[in-house]
């Protein structure tokens, strides 16, 4: 189908057509649109119904073309850009431009970037030189010299070559007999002073050199960290002599170093003696490394009292020369405190060694210590006072201390007790103890064994057991290998394993023998499929018959019986209720139709089910008025129905009818002077304003935009049953429409059209080629 409208063009009535291509048979007075990709061809046709404009006649918007008939494109109207009828125009950012090739050569390019033009080639925009007989910049004369900037300075501005000998160059060396002045700096920044000396920012620093001709050489080099008085190659330095040295920021109360810093006179010796420092809180970082300090500080090193002299080494810079000392002489008494800690550690020091005196033992102390050493007694010296944990030595034959102990070798630190008496579990106290030619011993003291005392004799080679003696109790029976044998009961500890092959009174249990009980055993009812079941429960059940072995209810639910079957299972009953409701809601079956029915239960949708089980749906009468059309009664139409043969319709009376050819013919010839009106709107700085009640008892309107120079588009009054055409040929410019004083507003893209149709319930209707919508 083809877009059809009658246009009026050189006072003659037109049709437009837009068609997929030309048509075998060609109407006279017709404007062919045919589609081509995005556009159109357009071809028309005169009285005969030939063609008399082709595509090929004409120069296209949007492919590109070889032009080979010569083009003047006149200005007239004065030197303003509007009046140049050449424009190039770019609206994506890139630079509008000319383009000059010479087939085989080269291209090359005019183009303007907003400020200035570029003479440039290819494409890769390389400036090209620019060749003329002359170049005249604005505003300039011969007395001037051109600028690579775009400015000039009068010749005079500049020198002959044969003035330039008493001028200072500026590339070339030269030896300036007389004194210069330097004056007018414009600040005391680097870029302001009146001389600068610079490097190259890389090997060359700024250096300024001073020589005395046969005698000496020197310079004075800018380089990192300040200024290097350095010999003539600058790679060594010479001696600095002046009257003083200032350093900024300091004073005669401080000394300079070396490396640029200064310290106060005070860290120095004054009077001929080491300075002294009170410090209540000593950190290793205190001290500087390889310094030696001393002073007053704190006993505890907490600020606090009591308080001591103190020595601080510096120590060595790292952990490779060992720890930081600290020493502290105690000022309320006697006393030595030695603390340590990482070199130039930031936290105070807290670890320490005290070391003792006199006034902590006497000489008789240290005697006896040595004459116990050459007794034999090298162990840890104890004092007299600690003594006491030991027991005092009796007889001669004993030549050491017998020690109290806590569960030494008791029943409770073995896995097992070698002397099997069962009392594993048992703690106590031990005593163990041997003459020079007895057994070893051991006196067992258990605390939960009833008053026992148990006494074992320990030969000289291993822990057999040799015996007990029951003591304040003799109404109790031990134990011993003669009247108890461990392994024939069961422990504690060993149930699972030991009982193993018996039956637990709680648990799963599985028996994988016969097992024959002399009784029958008393059980619960069974509960599960593999279950045994009690007399009782047997009772109430039926006898298999012919493979059936039971029946019953599905969860106990009267209407779903069922019989058991020892092969197939479950086979479901059906009760009489259950019959008769299918009885009475069922059909009879018929040529294979076994049931009616409603897809989920729903009252519209009834269904005849085959015997295939298909379900074959049926309409009902609602269904079908509400989905096709029918013939004798009123409906809307919604969906866009396809004719493959044009339908047939009366002669139209009402506003909204459809019209047939014939009458669409009437309409046309008689209507066709009063019903059409189109406007050219172009080259216009003020909105265009088409007003409906200007135009009584117009039907179609097309307004076609042409140019770069125009505005929006007002439309007002326009009426129901009416159809309005914009078409804009602008490239660049896309016009806002304006409905009813702006209540309406939407706009249309560049090189397009679009087409506004308002119908009798008054929304319009847009309708491009991407498709129709309400705006």
């Amino acid at each position: 189908m083809g877009f059809c409208r009658l246009v009026i063009m050189d006072k003659k009535a037109r049709i437009e057509k837009v068609v997929s291509q030309l048509p075998s048979t060609l109407q006279k007075n017709t404007i062919y649109y045919v589609r081509v990709g995005n556009g159109f061809d357009i071809y028309v046709t005169n009285d005969s119904g030939f063609i008399v404009a082709y595509p090929s006649n004409y120069v296209t918007l949007y492919t590109e073309q070889n032009i080979e008939g010569a083009k003047w494109f006149r200005t007239a109207g004065g030197n303003q850009y509007l009046n140049h009828r050449l424009r190039i125009i770019s609206d994506d950012g890139s630079n509008p431009g000319m383009v000059f090739y010479k087939s085989g050569t080269n291209v090359g390019t005019i183009q303007y970037d907003g400020n200035q033009y570029l003479f440039t080639t290819s494409n890769t925009n390389a400036f090209t030189t620019l060749v003329g007989s002359g170049f005249i910049k604005e505003g300039s004369n011969d007395g001037y010299v051109l600028l690579g900037g775009g400015g000039h300075k009068p010749v005079s501005d500049f020198a002959l070559s044969s003035q330039l000998g008493n001028y200072v160059t500026i590339n070339t060396p030269q030896t300036i007999t007389s004194g210069k002045t330097f004056a007018g700096g414009s600040d005391n920044s680097y870029t302001g002073a009146s001389v600068e000396i610079r490097g190259n920012g890389t090997t060359v620093f700024p250096t300024l050199s001073f020589h005395q001709p046969g005698v000496i050489a020197s310079v004075i080099s800018l380089r990192i960290g300040g200024f290097n008085f350095m010999n003539p190659d600058g790679v060594g330095y010479e001696n600095v002599i002046a009257r003083g040295f200032y350093k900024n920021g300091s004073s005669d109360a401080r000394i300079l170093l070396g490396g640029g810093g200064d310290i106060p006179i005070s860290d120095f010796a004054s009077n001929k003696y080491i300075d002294y420092s009170d410090t209540r809180i000593i950190t290793p970082s205190s001290i500087e490394s390889r310094k030696f300090q001393y002073g007053f500080t704190s006993w505890t090193n907490d600020s606090y009292f009591p308080y001591a002299d103190y020595i601080h080494f510096g120590s060595y810079p790292d952990s490779s020369g060992g720890e930081q000392n600290l020493i502290m002489f105690k000022k309320s008494g006697w006393g030595i405190r030695q603390y340590q800690s990482s070199p130039q550690n930031s936290n105070p020091y807290t670890d320490f060694v005290d070391y003792w005196h006199t006034g902590n033992f006497n000489q008789g102390y240290v005697d006896e210590w040595i004459n116990k050493a050459n007794e034999g007694i090298v162990s840890t010296p104890m004092l007299q006072n600690q003594l006491s944990n030991y027991l005092t030595q009796r007889g001669g034959w004993h030549t050491g201390a017998l020690a109290k102990t806590d569960f030494p070798l008791s029943v409770t630190d073995h896995t097992g007790d070698p002397s099997t008496t069962g009392f594993q579990s048992y703690y106590g106290t031990s005593f163990h103890f041997k003459g020079p030619n007895s057994w070893y011993n051991r006196l067992d003291f258990p605390v939960h064994a009833e008053k026992l005392f148990l006494y074992q004799g320990i030969n000289t080679t291993d822990m057999t057991f040799r015996g007990y003696l029951p003591v304040l109790n003799g109404n109790v029976t031990n134990w011993d290998s003669t009247n108890f044998n461990p392994s024939s009961y069961v422990t504690q500890s060993s149930l699972i394993s030991q009982l193993g092959n018996y039956a637990t009174l709680n648990g799963v249990q599985t028996f994988s023998n016969t097992i024959t009980f002399n009784q029958s055993p008393v059980i619960p009812n069974g509960t599960l499929g593999s279950h045994a079941v009690t007399v009782l429960q047997l009772n109430t059940k039926i006898s298999a018959l012919d493979s059936a072995t039971g029946v019953g209810f599905y969860l106990g639910d009267a209407e779903s019986p069922y019989l058991q079957h020892v092969i197939h299972g479950s086979i479901s009953l059906v009760t009489k209720n259950y019959a008769q409701n299918l009885i009475n809601n069922r059909v009879l079956s018929e040529n294979n139709a076994v049931a009616l029915g409603f897809v989920g239960a729903t009252a519209n949708t009834p269904y005849v089910k085959h015997a295939n089980g298909t379900e074959i749906r049926l309409s009902t009468e609602t269904w079908s008025s509400n989905n096709f059309i029918t013939l004798f009664s009123d409906q809307d139409i919604t969906g866009v129905k396809n004719h493959l043969v044009s339908p047939k319709v009366p002669f139209a009376i009402e506003s909204d009818d459809a019209v047939p050819l014939g009458q669409t013919e009437e309409i046309v010839q008689i209507r066709i002077n009063d019903t059409f009106a189109e406007v050219v709107y172009q080259n216009s700085a003020n909105d265009l304003i088409f007003d409906f009640n200007s135009y009584r008892g117009v039907k179609m309107v097309t307004i076609t935009c042409k140019g770069n120079n125009f505005e929006n588009i007002r439309v007002e009054n326009m009426p129901k049953s009416v159809t309005l055409k914009i078409m804009n040929a602008s490239p660049y410019l896309n016009p806002m429409i304006n409905f009813d004083g702006g209540s309406i507003i939407t706009s249309i893209g560049n090189s397009t059209w679009a087409e506004f149709y308002r119908d009798q319930d008054g929304d319009i209707f847009k309708n491009n080629v991407n498709g129709t919508n309400i705006i």
